[in-house]
């Protein structure tokens, strides 16, 4: 019986282990383009949008090239409409307050994929150490809106098509774009909420937490489990290599109003075939990923 117990926590250890490394080895923790962003076979982006991804897209087309860092709390005119709405809870809002605040005395660089150019940005140092230690940077964003999202897939376009401006020969190219609800539900899994050892399968409203406790009892991400987002990796990707198409975040779909997957704000029912969620403003519990086209060039 002591021999069995012991595999089990063993077992239930080397599950953790294996979630966070496959995982990680799918994301680029730096601000530069993640090359394995997309899912070739089925034209979708295998996570959320982060707030890494989010704050990218925020600096880069909101400024020129500088020699001096950037302090955003004094460029709050030029970048306060692509700011998440900042009076929700969670770690969405607790990120963008440690880039605005004043008191930013440490500078992270940003890259800038279009034109190659880098910039400074000043972040408050206690609150960046905690956004590394918690790795905050890969949670998804939330609190946009439908509009901020559409501004988003435009600066998408121009990235991931940037290889082509200036090749002489250019022999494809990308339509990135949010996906119908028709689109998100051709990709449905009959994957269920819990597994057969009655393990949670996704982030959703009252999914077990014993099995993830025990590794972590102290964690405030994993603490959240099922009241508020988890990492954009969380759990392991369903059968087509996507993190999170069920649960976490409900994902906007190019029907404003109308979002699709479910989050840890709904039950794991609300999550299935031909399930919608209905929001009117943004949400804490709504966020979003990038769906795209290749087309032979120079058809359109």
């Amino acid at each position: 019986m002591k021999l069995n117990l012991f595999k089990l926590f063993w077992l239930r250890f080397v599950f953790l282990i294996l979630i966070t490394n496959s995982a990680c080895s799918k994301i680029n923790f730096t601000t530069e383009q993640n090359i394995e962003w997309r899912n070739i076979e089925n034209n979708i982006s295998v996570t959320e949008v982060s707030i890494a991804d989010w704050l990218i897209y925020l600096v880069v087309t909101s400024f020129d090239t500088n020699k001096n860092p950037l302090l955003l709390y004094y460029k709050m005119d030029v970048i306060k409409e692509k700011l998440p709405e900042l009076n929700l809870e969670y770690w969405n809002t607790y990120v963008f307050n440690a880039f605005l605040s004043p008191d930013g005395n440490v500078f992270k660089t940003f890259y800038d994929h279009t034109t190659n150019k880098k910039y400074k940005v000043a972040v408050n140092k206690i609150a960046w150490d905690s956004i590394v230690n918690l790795k905050l940077m890969e949670m998804p964003v939330v609190g946009i809106s439908y509009e901020q999202a559409q501004e988003f897939i435009k600066y998408k376009n121009i990235v991931v098509n940037k290889s082509n401006q200036n090749s002489k020969k250019i022999t494809h190219k990308i339509k990135c774009y949010l996906p119908s609800p028709a689109n998100f539900d051709s990709l449905y899994t009959s994957q269920d909420s819990v597994s057969k050892k009655n393990r949670p399968m996704f982030n959703y409203k009252n999914a077990s937490l014993e099995n993830f406790r025990k590794f972590d009892k102290e964690n405030p991400i994993i603490r959240r489990m099922h009241q508020s987002p988890l990492y954009i990796w969380s759990y392991f990707p369903d059968k087509y290599g996507l993190f999170n198409l069920k649960g976490n975040v409900s994902e906007l779909t190019s029907v404003k109003g109308i979002a699709k997957g479910g989050s840890f704000f709904h039950y794991a029912e609300e999550a299935g075939l031909n399930s919608t969620q209905r929001y009117s403003k943004p949400e804490a519990w709504l966020g979003f990923r990038v769906w795209y086209t290749v087309y032979s060039y120079p058809n359109e």
